[in-house]
């Protein structure tokens, strides 16, 4: 009869196998005695293979978030590996975000076996589907058995798989029960590898160009069709080619695509010969455009992703007329309309979009609309533009990080105020970066571990523009990287708290707003940095941050961090100066032509 230790062992080699030929290229792994035998199998795999990455960190919460920003970088699954007891708790925000953003992660919990539940044993706490409704499949495989039967390991393995890389990619949870001894002398050495040749599951289109055909003659027909693209993943949803070609298509139709910064239509190249609209916040603040699509509202919307950062955009979806057709289309097969208008959900891959688009027909009748929008859009970038070098604040300090991104890096952006900022004040650029941001969840934590993440992943520079309390959450994320080459760029708009709220109607209450909202932080940023090794740099205005930002490019490794401590009152007051420079600038414009907003109207009214 076999040992104890070495039925770990081969179940655990099993597990492994099955992982590999899955496609598991990156294991997160924690620390801990009770994952002994998988720890020891990945070990042995890596040595053996060759095609297998360990990471190790001690704090599971910024190993799931490292985790996260891996599978997003690489597109692979990517597995998380934990100790029993509360270690796995620890991964729950980085299992909600990667379920609602669709990134495929494996997670391993070891346990105690059976036995030690129930009755006090030290670090035994119920695991059985502890990641409740936010994994695609759990599976507590048992106890290694006395008989050494490992096809039901490697089916249940094999199973696992094809559901966090399925038609709906997400995390998936393997609960592992391990009985001392967890390993012994005697199993070093080879350990039994799986006997069932285990099958690599692929994403496969869920929709061909016959299922865009509705939406296809929607637009064919209509007068004034709208493009809004909310968040898209870079390459899992849109490629930076197929980005491009779906900006020319649009182009080609007359048809304006109001695009996330997030989109990846917003940062794909070639930005001066495009009808992408950047400057969608401002543009639909303003009185003119409010007027003139009140009259002239589109006739077809085509949405694309997820829902729009911008509040403001999810208004204007909201209130148009029950007339305006919208259409939905999202390549994963997400439903993401929160003011329910999509009279249709396609699911397709956004490349057949594209391809189906360029099969649209040009129209006459929609040049008009689209010179007006790109008339708008001109008026309201040069008006942005000039509020944006003025002053030092938030809105300034996302378009002048966006301007200088190295080439080939990656922006990274943070939720609350700094992705708001990057989509209304960042503007079309002439090359392609791709842009990531945790916006399934939409939370802060785990920020600057999924940089991390993106930046082990792609091997490239990556960005991130943060707010001092997205920092401070995950602070012992920072700590980690001390001693690590990934080339990680950290901009922190320091605002003094949740400089957010200051928009909402609670900034006005007397006495709650400080203390429970804003809640300003008490923190040396230049000593947290030197804590964890990375280059500090703080910058009190614009000419700073673009050197600041050009120093660190030219660094092939480390993190640096670069502090941009602003005004709080002061920056409130600018964004409302912004929005308010920009409906100025669209309602004392005078084109010679007829590509303005008001020249539209004025002449649609009269026919």
């Amino acid at each position: 009869m076999l040992s104890t230790a070495r039925l770990n062992a081969d179940l655990a080699a099993t597990l492994v196998a099955g992982a590999l030929d899955a496609g598991v290229h990156d294991v997160v792994m924690s620390p801990g005695s009770r994952n002994t035998p998988l720890t020891l199998a990945f070990a042995e795999a890596a040595n053996d293979e060759g095609r297998l990455r360990l990471h190790v960190f001690t704090d599971e919460r910024t190993a799931g978030f490292v985790a996260l920003g891996l599978a997003r970088s690489t597109g692979a699954p990517v597995a998380l590996l934990c100790t029993s007891g509360s270690a796995a708790a620890h991964y729950l925000p980085a299992v909600i975000e990667a379920s609602e953003d669709r990134v495929p992660l494996v997670i391993l919990t070891a346990d105690r076996p059976a036995e030690l539940h129930g009755c006090g044993g030290s670090q035994t706490v119920d695991q059985q589907r502890l990641f409740g409704v936010h994994v695609r499949h759990f599976r507590d495989l048992g106890s290694p058995a006395t008989a050494p039967d490992l096809a039901p390991v490697a089916l249940a393995v094999a199973r696992a798989l094809s559901f966090a890389r399925g038609p709906l990619p997400g995390p998936v949870h393997l609960n592992v029960p391990f009985r001392e001894p967890l390993w012994a002398p005697e199993v070093i050495g080879r350990p039994a590898r799986s006997p069932v040749a285990l099958p690599a599951a692929a994403l496969a289109p869920l929709a061909a160009l016959a299922a865009l055909a509705p939406l296809v003659a929607a637009l064919q027909a209509a007068e004034r069709p709208l493009i809004v693209a909310g968040p898209l993943a870079p390459d899992r949803d849109l490629t930076a080619a197929d980005a491009r070609r779906l900006i020319a298509a649009a182009a080609r139709l007359g048809c304006p695509v109001l695009a996330d910064a997030t989109s990846q239509l917003r940062f794909a190249g070639d930005a001066g010969t495009t009808s992408v609209i950047t400057s969608g916040e401002a543009l639909l603040r303003a009185p003119v455009v409010s007027g003139f699509l009140a009259g002239f509202p589109p006739d077809v919307v085509v949405r694309l992703g997820r829902a729009p950062t911008s509040r403001t955009a999810l208004t204007f979806l909201a209130g148009l007329p029950k007339s305006t057709r919208v259409l939905h289309v999202d390549p994963r097969g997400d439903v993401h309309d929160p003011v329910h208008r999509a009279e249709l959900v396609v699911t397709a891959p956004l490349d057949a979009l594209a391809a189906a688009l360029g099969e649209v027909p040009a129209s006459v009748a929609r040049t008009a609309w689209a010179a007006a929008w790109k008339r708008a859009e001109a008026v309201a970038q040069a008006a942005l533009a000039g509020v944006c070098a003025d002053g030092f604040w938030a809105g300034a300090i996302a378009r002048t990080v966006a301007e200088h991104l190295p080439t080939g890096a990656a922006l990274h952006v943070a939720s609350s105020m700094p992705i708001r900022d990057v989509d209304a004040f960042a503007p079309a650029l002439p090359t392609a970066h791709p842009v990531y941001a945790n916006r399934g969840a939409a939370g802060i934590d785990g920020t600057v571990a999924t940089a991390l993440g993106l930046a082990m992943g792609r091997r490239s520079r990556v960005v991130l523009l943060c707010g001092d309390l997205a920092l401070l959450h995950d602070v012992g994320t920072l700590i980690a990287t001390r001693g690590r080459t990934e080339p990680l760029t950290l901009v922190v708009v320091d605002n003094g708290g949740g400089g957010i709220f200051g928009f909402l109607p609670i900034a006005e209450h007397p006495t709650a707003f400080e203390r429970f909202f804003l809640t300003p932080p008490v923190v040396d940023f230049a000593a947290v940095a030197a804590a964890a090794g990375a280059r500090f740099t703080r910058v009190e205005d614009l000419a700073g941050l673009r050197e600041a930002l050009v120093a660190s490019a030219r660094r092939p490794t480390g993190l640096d961090v670069i502090a941009c401590p602003i005004d709080r009152a002061d920056d409130l007051a600018r964004h409302r100066a912004a929005w308010a420079a920009v409906a100025d600038a669209l309602a004392h414009d005078s084109p010679p032509d007829t590509s303005s907003f008001a020249v539209y109207m004025r002449e649609r009214t009269h026919e």
